[in-house]
């Protein structure tokens, strides 16, 4: 079963030196097949958006939901969807853009997939998909839906930017493997270590999408 992913890339404000990780993930209880319903409230993942945005100088307007953004049709025609550009404040009254390769917008429920905000987010039509953000970002958090429901595993690639750092690190979420429909956050900060690129893969099973 293909998963999917409601993503906000979201700006730090004052971060701890080392890298912390937010993560958490509601069941859904009707998760047994492909015509589960969504949760109406996903109470332990929204504790650790919570958490994450505490860190954050503006966390509602460093928020994407894509609801403002036009959906593409499913399945995707015709290969690579084109690139996504997303804009954020960057704290001091200018803006930073985030581009979206590889990942594509849709408005509608299916196989356990639905959107957290009103209506969009995101689908990959392969495993992997990239965010590349036009300058040094330290914290970055997204809501998963759907994900791990036919054994797959969310991998999270951090590429960082000062080049004599760690060239890049591989987070893995710590979410179940059974049920459709269940709903995630994953999040990080590192102020050590500022990243320009994030790169979101589904390993394990290949049918499970990203």
């Amino acid at each position: 079963m293909p998963s999917t992913a409601v993503v906000l890339a979201l700006l730090a404000a004052s971060a701890r030196a080392e890298l912390i990780r937010f993560f958490g993930e509601d069941i859904n209880p009707n998760g047994g097949g492909n015509d589960v319903p969504p949760l109406v409230e996903a109470p332990l993942a929204d504790a650790a958006r919570d958490e994450f945005f505490a860190f954050l100088i503006d966390p509602l307007g460093a928020t994407q939901n894509l609801d403002d953004l036009p959906a593409d049709s499913f399945p995707f025609p015709g290969g690579t969807p084109a690139p996504i550009v997303l804009t954020y404040p960057d704290g001091d009254g200018g803006t930073f853009t985030a581009t979206i390769e590889g990942a594509f917008i849709l408005d509608e429920v299916r196989n356990g997939q639905y959107p957290i905000s009103n209506h969009n987010y995101l689908r990959a039509p392969t495993n992997n998909w990239t965010i590349t953000f036009d300058c040094d970002i330290v914290g970055f958090g997204f809501y998963g839906v759907d994900i791990g429901d036919v054994d797959g595993r969310l991998n999270v690639t951090l590429e960082f930017a000062m080049p004599d750092g760690d060239g890049m690190i591989t987070l893995q979420a710590e979410h179940t493997q059974e049920a459709s429909g269940n709903v995630l956050y994953f999040g990080f900060l590192n102020e050590d270590n500022p990243v320009r690129e994030i790169t979101i893969t589904n390993v394990d099973d290949p049918d499970d999408g990203t």
